[in-house]
């Protein structure tokens, strides 16, 4: 009888070793995983739409900074100098460029291939401001120069990044990064403002220019604000993701 009882002992206590065991690697496997962030299975049918949740539930987290990847905020956003004409008689650039509103996102389209090694995403942001420092120089019959702030709103802004994924080993463990990026934005209007109120003159050519070229404006400057996203979409990728691979992306999950 007692023999009979002392098996049972065991193997209860076996059992809760066993928990334990696995609740402790569970919860080390977590610890340093933040609890909005969820692991996409590979081999989930859903895994497109795992991957739209965890950028959803992320974006706030995203402009206050994520500790445990060391990543600080991406707002502002932050562009050193724009040459946005820089014709003879024509010479308009900013400088010390700020996008701010970056995590007022929704990601609206997420695909992937079957090796989950291809990922393409498209965001809608609801309103960028861009804040700058304008310089001026112009010759219309008498030479014209100004410096001064101007200040910029995007409606509706949408941006689109095309990504190849490369998985590697490295002491015995894998790690995921983004090898290659293309970026794509897409605005469909713009509302600006020059300060100083007092050069109406000045302002009325600067306004009537902006208004007669904001296709070309958009040309020019649209390729270094996609650079810049795609940098930065590509900084978060890998801090987040290059050194959990087999958390956040395993076979299954």
């Amino acid at each position: 009888m007692f023999e009979k009882i002392l098996f049972h002992r065991k193997i209860f206590f076996s059992w809760h070793m066993l928990a334990a065991f696995v609740v402790f690697n569970f919860a080390t496997i977590r610890a340093d995983i933040p609890s909005y962030i969820r692991a996409c299975g590979r081999k989930n049918p859903n895994y497109d739409q795992c991957i739209i949740n965890n950028l959803n539930n992320v974006r706030d987290h995203l402009c206050e900074g994520i500790p445990e990847f060391n990543l600080s905020s991406i707002e502002p956003i932050v562009i050193d100098r724009i040459a946005v004409f820089d014709a003879e008689n024509f010479k308009l650039h900013v400088k010390n460029v700020k996008v701010t509103r970056v995590c007022d996102y929704t990601v609206q389209y997420a695909r992937t291939d079957s090796n989950r090694l291809y990922l393409e995403l498209e965001f809608r942001f609801n309103r960028l401001i861009v804040s700058t420092e304008y310089e001026f120089n112009a010759h219309v019959l008498v030479p014209l120069k100004n410096e001064g702030l101007l200040s910029i709103s995007l409606d509706k802004p949408s941006a689109r990044a095309k990504m190849n994924l490369k998985v590697v080993t490295k002491n015995g463990k894998s790690q995921i990064y983004v090898s290659k990026i293309n970026t794509n934005i897409k605005v469909s209007s713009f509302e600006y403002k020059f300060d100083n109120d007092e050069k109406d003159q000045l302002h009325q050519i600067l306004n009537n220019f902006v208004d007669n070229n904001k296709n070309d404006i958009l040309t020019k400057v649209l390729p270094i604000f996609e650079k810049k996203l795609g940098e930065i979409i590509i900084s978060i990728f890998n801090s987040v993701t290059r050194s959990n691979y087999e958390k956040l992306f395993p076979e299954t999950a």
